[in-house]
């Protein structure tokens, strides 16, 4: 056999290799579905101990911080939610509602809860100044579902400075 027969011969895709490439294009094929898959399936959920959290955002200029609930204010309505809220601070709760952007001069705010998350929003309430005396006063969300909670500064009044805090209440199952 002359050198250039012998190179003609390892140049071509024999039987063997064109099998072992195959398996190897499926199995990346097979293997990558399921790692993505396994990211979005109930496994990866994030489970709350069952009970009532109450956790309170303060509005910035960035992204909302918790704190420590404080009691509601006197002149505030206090929402149903639950009889005996658990206020663990930092609250386990949280995962389940992430902070998000929340100026305190925004328009509105949605806190909404993240999937695969075993809560539903239960109760909520916001605090903020008015414009003419810079008293707080107490807003009733705009609209509240179970995964998401929705605060407006166009809540009837005209008299909105800036937002305070936000108050969720979460009941786990």
């Amino acid at each position: 056999m002359s050198d250039q027969e012998i190179a003609d011969e390892s140049r071509r895709l024999n039987r063997r290799r064109m099998i072992q490439a195959s398996a190897a294009a499926g199995m990346t094929a097979w293997t990558a579905p399921i790692i993505v898959g396994s990211l979005r399936s109930p496994a990866a959920a994030t489970t709350i101990t069952a009970g009532c959290y109450e956790i309170q955002y303060v509005a910035g200029t960035g992204l909302c911080t918790t704190e420590a609930p404080t009691d509601v204010p006197a002149f505030c309505s206090e929402p149903i939610h639950c009889t005996t809220p658990i206020t663990t601070f930092p609250s386990p709760a949280e995962t389940c509602l992430p902070s998000i952007g929340c100026s305190k001069t925004a328009a509105s705010v949605t806190f909404s809860v993240a999937a695969g998350c075993n809560c539903e929003i239960s109760g909520a309430l916001a605090q903020y100044t008015q414009t003419t005396n810079d008293q707080p006063q107490c807003a009733p969300p705009q609209s509240i579902a179970a995964a998401s909670v929705t605060f407006s500064s166009s809540f009837g009044t005209t008299d909105f400075s800036m937002w305070q805090n936000f108050r969720i209440w979460l009941t786990c199952s």
